[in-house]
């Protein structure tokens, strides 16, 4: 009886194990296809995938500042700013002194 539950545990992970690899692959084609339409967009308005994403977020969280955008993005606050300049030179947004 205890082979027999040994063996259908290692069933059972095995199925787990290849689940799991599916899901794995799936959600990697995902990623890539969502940075091709991501660039393909941003492209369109000359603009990189980052900072299209962060109009994303400033859309979203109206009235945010560049701290919150440089932690979100895992972003230095030299790039940050870089990104905001950009944004404001090319009239995306207004920046603002709060």
């Amino acid at each position: 009886m205890l082979k027999r539950i040994i063996i259908d545990l290692n069933l059972l992970k095995e199925n787990y194990d290849e689940q799991a690899s599916d899901i794995n692959f799936l959600m990697r084609k995902i990623q890539i296809k969502e940075h091709q339409l991501a660039s393909e967009v941003s492209g369109q308005y000359d603009l990189t995938e980052t900072q299209a994403k962060t109009l994303g977020f400033i859309e979203k969280f109206p009235g945010t500042n560049q701290k919150n955008i440089a932690d979100s993005f895992s972003l230095s606050n030299a790039s940050t700013s870089a990104i905001i300049k950009k944004l404001v030179t090319s009239r995306f947004i207004e920046k603002s002194l709060m």
